[in-house]
C-alpha cells in the first residue's frame, strides 16, 4: 500500500517511464477508477439518482487503465472543490484506497490530488 505521499516529479517520471500521459482534472471533472462490473453498476445508479434530483453528472468517455481497470471521466455541472471531487469519486464507485489517499493529500496540502495516467497515443 502506498504512504500517499507522491510529488508532481514523482508522477512526472513514473509517466516517462511507462509512456503515458499524465491526466489532471479540469474544475468540473470528476475521474472514476471502476476496477469491477459492480463498480460500473454502481457509478450508473447514483449518476441516475443525480439526475432525477435535477444534478445531472456527465459521463463523457471511458478508457482501460493501466492496472486494467476503467477509468470513467465525468463532467459536473459546475466547478468542484477537491473535496467535493474525492467525495463525489468515492460515491461514485471510485476506488477507495484512491480516493482515501486523494482526503490525506487534501489535508497535507500535497497537489496534484486526481490524477489518471493513459497510454500516449501512437502518433
Amino acid at each position: 500500500m502506498s504512504d500517499g505521499h507522491r510529488s508532481k516529479a514523482d508522477i512526472e517520471a513514473a509517466a516517462a517511464k511507462d509512456n503515458y500521459d499524465i491526466i489532471l482534472p479540469a474544475d468540473d471533472d470528476i475521474f472514476v477508477d471502476l476496477g469491477s462490473a459492480q463498480d460500473v453498476y454502481v457509478m450508473e445508479a447514483i449518476l441516475a439518482l443525480f439526475k432525477d434530483q435535477g444534478y445531472p453528472i456527465i459521463h463523457t468517455k471511458t478508457t482501460r487503465s493501466k492496472s486494467g481497470n476503467k477509468h470513467a471521466y465525468l463532467k459536473a455541472p459546475g466547478p468542484l472543490t477537491e473535496l467535493e471531487r474525492l467525495l463525489l469519486q468515492a460515491i461514485l464507485g471510485s476506488n477507495r484506497e484512491r480516493e482515501a489517499l486523494g482526503f490525506l493529500r487534501v489535508i497535507r496540502g500535497e497537489s496534484p490530488v486526481t490524477v489518471f495516467f493513459e497510454k500516449k497515443e501512437s502518433t
